[in-house]
């Protein structure tokens, strides 16, 4: 169906990822579920660049970096996200903007007007607190099971 895109729909979010000094990675896991299509977000680090930008667990990942991510296998979505060396833009939806795209038959995009622009990169603007900041020293770590497979970032 057409771009046009009512105001009271949904607005999803295009989150401009960048990595700090003072923590190694992003801080989010990517989830995807054997026999459906789609790369969701998993957990997602207290106090990471993750969490700065607006990523939540469960979030739908539509775009990597601009490119429909739809119908890749979660190591191609890795690359991309690897593509530009300390920084990523995530186009997501969450499970209410995903269902009411679905039902109106809307493709979601980057470029659509309603797209809220979300950035890690005011890294002050965090809140400080005494609880510890979770690091995963940058690596990928794999776990699959029966019906997940969790890539770490």
């Amino acid at each position: 169906m057409g771009s046009v895109v009512p105001e009271d729909a949904p607005r999803p979010r295009l989150c401009h990822i960048t990595t700090w000094q003072h923590f190694d990675g992003y801080g989010f896991s990517l989830h995807a579920e054997k026999r459906k299509a789609g790369q969701r977000i998993g957990k997602v680090d207290y106090g990471s660049p993750a969490e700065a930008a607006g990523l939540k667990e469960g979030d739908l990942v539509i775009e990597v970096n601009g490119a429909n991510i739809g119908n890749e296998t979660p190591m191609q979505v890795v690359r991309r996200i690897k593509a530009l060396p300390g920084e990523v833009s995530l186009l997501m939806l969450d499970s209410e903007a995903e269902e009411y795209y679905s039902q109106m038959k809307i493709t979601v995009r980057g470029d659509m007007p309603n797209v809220q622009h979300l950035t890690s990169a005011e890294e002050k603007s965090m809140v400080k607190s005494d609880k510890p900041q979770q690091k995963n020293a940058g690596k990928n770590i794999v776990h699959t099971s029966q019906n997940s497979r969790v890539l770490r970032h």
